[in-house]
């Protein structure tokens, strides 16, 4: 299965896609922010300097990008395939 350069750009793109409506539920924002700073902590308590540090900024990102910048879009209906 081979993809063109520019959808294999997009999936990565949607990787980081904060706006996707899955994140639309306050509990799974909550829960995307939350879960690497708790590790960020874990990190940091057992001397893992930079591990801790990486995990803060991964859950900062993840707060900026679901909370200060975040704007839902409408999810995306895949058009009806009709019968030939």
């Amino acid at each position: 299965m081979s993809h063109s350069p520019s959808a294999r750009r997009k999936s990565i793109l949607k990787f980081f896609d904060f706006n996707d409506p899955f994140f639309k539920p306050l509990w799974i924002r909550i829960a995307v922010v939350v879960a690497p700073a708790l590790w960020a902590g874990v990190e940091l308590m057992t001397g893992q300097t930079f591990w801790g540090v990486l995990f803060l900024a991964i859950s900062a990102l993840a707060f900026h990008g679901l909370f200060i910048a975040f704007n839902p879009r409408e999810p995306e209906t895949a058009p009806d395939k009709e019968a030939d």
